[in-house]
């Protein structure tokens, strides 16, 4: 699945539901959970954080409430449950893409496993998410290094 048919899916399940708003914060929550389950949140994994909830077609207006949220002392399964089953895949994805920004520390990785359990994901799949993820950054590099 290319990027734009992955985000293009992932707005169509976050936009189609009942409380689109509400949808994607408890995404967000999740990503901050497992990014911040090192103890921060760093400036790199809030910028790609933006991004995906630009990407699905957020309102940036979320960020003051994602702001107010305690991921240190939330848990994963108060908000994932909340979550369109649909959608797990795509937020192990884009919770290991950000948290691997400012590189991936132990405890997030163990989050990531945590989530790929709870969703019934797997550890293979989380994987193989995370081995697409090291594919994509070598692929980055490797199209920079060409063209620029």
């Amino acid at each position: 699945m290319s990027n734009a048919i992955f985000i293009e899916n992932a707005k169509k399940l976050i936009q189609g539901g009942e409380h689109p708003e509400f949808d994607l914060l408890d995404c967000c929550k999740v990503l901050l959970i497992i990014a911040g389950s090192d103890g921060e949140v760093s400036e790199e994994e809030w910028h790609v954080i933006f991004e995906f909830i630009d990407s699905v077609g957020g309102n940036m207006g979320i960020v003051d409430e994602l702001n107010e949220f305690d991921y240190r002392n939330s848990k994963l399964e108060d908000h994932i449950y909340r979550v369109d089953p649909d959608l797990f895949k795509i937020l192990l994805y884009s919770s290991i893409k950000v948290a691997r920004v400012d590189g991936l520390s132990s405890e997030e990785k163990d989050k990531a496993r945590i989530l790929s359990k709870m969703t019934g994901i797997g550890e293979p799949i989380a994987s193989a998410i995370e081995n697409l993820l090291n594919l994509e950054d070598e692929i980055k590099k490797l199209k920079d290094s060409l063209l620029t």
